[in-house]
């Protein structure tokens, strides 16, 4: 290589800069999520500049890396092992909350490219928009004796670090006034709750997500994750009372509780019960958090210390995480009033909000019994999904962990969690999954449908519509409709199909997914959606489009499917031709297909699955 032969450019700048400084016969790489912006890059330089991503790449690396992190985080899990570390993001190590893993699979990617390059007379160049990640990669290249390029490594820094003072004024501000708000009205509209349970009455508490569509359009309360476990557990003689978890909700905190209260059913309100002080010891907590010592964490001979580290200042005082870690102090202030509690229950994830809960239940109340319910699909690249066996006595999880579908006995217990805690259960979430599973690829003006469910994520929703589109846009034979998330802005959206010039397209908001899908002769997704499941199980074909550069959430990655996952337009195109193919032959195969879904994934409520709560 010659001067420079490594050069770090942001992706901020990479549209009006990348021009001036790249040459023809270099090889540049895109270390970001952010398809649109990938695609701006990959229009803007046509011709000039040819822009790789990782394709074929970011999950063969993750593969690779795999058991190492887990075992690194094992290691970490037991040098840190307090209420402080398993409050926070970097703990429950979800692929989706934080970059963390996502930087760690793009530094191995890098280094990889790097040992390729090296000796050649290319130039590397890589765009990214993580200072630390940039910084790691520099490090790489010193290591290897080659000279970098580092194009605006300073403001870089300075605007994503320089204002995490104000960041943090103003998430402290969010926390204190958001209980402030919430406490006022909880103590307005709800009463609090008896301390002595009735007489040869048990008492459980479930806590739940509270969310936009979790009351119906009569206000009646819907539970979305535990379904009619509640209304059962009262027929068995327990007193049921339902601790929320606020997400994605209208309105203010009045109105919910009002609507709460009308319900006349027993809600748990951490307000009723807390303390002011323990508002205060939770941000400390926060504070603390930020001080974790974080030095020399390594991962197959890479040093990924700063990846952490700016991970854990980025999340530094999140004011919802801190609001759900108020179950901790919560939970203390009930054992300390005498509160008599026999079982504690919660939807499993394996997700942040739930270890300080269950180490919680341990300190309080240790003679309770704790059940998660595996409430909704696993994934093989969500890693916070999974279990090191060296982590198995430190990590928080229930004593029971109940199941949706026989699939997921062995699915959990491959992932790495105790077996002997796992048992079968039924599916209280998606009960009309097998309602009128008939499908019979309804064609519209003689167009066959294909439905696009688009994920709450907009980088993955947005590369799988421009692969779409690059797919069918000459099409006569099919016709597109989107169905978006409630989560994804439509008016980003709108915008993004009229810059990549997608018009061939409708929307199916309208109108239940049911109805949809019982006249959709396909259905294409990139994962992250239990969507892809519900279609399987009505006969419906699915195609999984493989992202680029980052995860794919595929809950088909445990089992075979007859249409394998495709990463590119051309491999949407040879699927369709696939899925043909195989209904000339066997019309019925996709539907023979959904039955085994169903049976391995979908347990029907019964009296004798729902004992698995008992």
């Amino acid at each position: 290589m010659s001067s420079n032969d490594v050069l770090l450019i942001t992706k901020k700048n990479a549209l009006s800069k990348l021009g001036k400084i790249v040459r023809d016969d270099d090889h540049c790489y895109y270390l970001s999520d952010d398809y649109a912006s990938y695609l701006r890059l990959q229009q803007y330089y046509s011709g000039k500049v040819e822009i790789r991503n990782l394709s074929g790449k970011f999950h063969g690396a993750l593969t690779e890396i795999h058991q190492s992190f887990l075992d690194m985080f094992a290691d970490l899990n037991k040098q840190h092992d307090s209420l402080t570390w398993w409050g926070t993001h970097l703990a429950s190590r979800n692929s989706a909350s934080t970059p963390l893993l996502r930087n760690i699979i793009y530094l191995y990617c890098a280094r990889d490219i790097l040992d390729e390059s090296n000796g050649s007379n290319r130039r590397v160049v890589f765009i990214a928009e993580s200072p630390a990640l940039m910084d790691s990669i520099s490090k790489l290249a010193s290591e290897r004796r080659l000279r970098v390029g580092y194009s605006a490594r300073i403001r870089m820094k300075i605007a994503q670090y320089g204002r995490l003072g104000l960041v943090y004024l103003k998430r402290t501000m969010d926390f204190f006034w958001r209980n402030s708000q919430s406490r006022r009205a909880a103590f307005r509209e709800l009463n609090p709750l008896t301390v002595k349970k009735p007489e040869k009455t048990g008492r459980v508490v479930i806590r739940t997500w509270i969310t936009k569509g979790t009351f119906r359009d009569n206000g009646e309360f819907n539970d979305r994750n535990f379904g009619v476990l509640p209304a059962w557990l009262r027929s068995q003689g327990y007193e049921v009372w339902t601790l929320p978890m606020f997400f994605n909700l209208p309105g203010s905190a009045k109105e919910i509780y009002h609507l709460m209260a009308t319900q006349g059913d027993p809600y748990l309100i951490p307000h009723h019960y807390l303390k002011l002080i323990d508002y205060f010891q939770m941000y400390w907590m926060g504070f603390k958090q930020l001080r974790i010592p974080l030095r020399n964490v390594m991962l197959e001979s890479m040093d990924v210390t700063s990846l952490f580290r700016e991970v854990q200042l980025l999340q530094g005082f999140n004011p919802e995480l801190l609001t759900l870690n108020l179950c901790y102090p919560l939970l203390g202030r009930l054992s300390k009033a005498g509160f008599e509690i026999d079982g504690f229950y919660y939807p499993f994830e394996n997700n942040v909000p739930e270890k300080p809960f269950v180490l919680g239940n341990h300190n309080y109340f240790p003679l309770a019994k704790i059940v998660a319910y595996q409430h909704t699909v696993w994934y093989s690249e969500q890693l916070g999904m999974f279990l090191s066996a060296g982590e198995v006595t430190t990590h928080p999880i229930a004593d029971r962990i109940v199941c949706s579908g026989s699939a997921y006995l062995r699915i959990l217990g491959e992932a790495g969690f105790p077996v002997e805690v796992l048992k079968p259960g039924p599916n209280l979430r998606f009960v009309s999954v097998s309602d009128n599973r008939t499908n019979e690829h309804q064609d519209t003006a003689g167009q066959k449908i294909v439905l696009i469910p688009l994920p709450y994520e907009k980088h993955l929703a947005y590369e799988l519509i421009y692969k779409v589109k690059v797919a069918l846009d000459n099409s006569s034979e099919y016709i597109t409709y989107i169905r978006t998330h409630p989560l994804l802005p439509k008016v980003e959206l709108y915008e993004f199909l009229g810059e990549i010039g997608m018009t061939n397209v409708e929307f199916a908001d309208v109108g239940t997914m049911k109805d949809w899908l019982s006249k959709t002769y396909t259905v294409i997704s990139p994962g992250a959606s239990v969507t892809i499941l519900e279609s399987a199980v009505r006969g419906i074909p699915v195609i999984r489009v493989i992202p680029d550069n980052t995860f794919f959430f595929d809950p088909f990655a445990w089992a075979d499917y007859p249409v394998p996952p495709v990463s590119t337009a051309e491999g949407i195109t040879d699927s369709l031709s696939l899925i043909a193919e195989i209904l000339e032959r066997d019309r019925n195969a996709f539907r023979n297909t959904g039955e085994q879904v169903l049976s391995d994934y979908f347990t029907p409520v019964d009296e004798e699955s729902l004992k698995a709560f008992l």
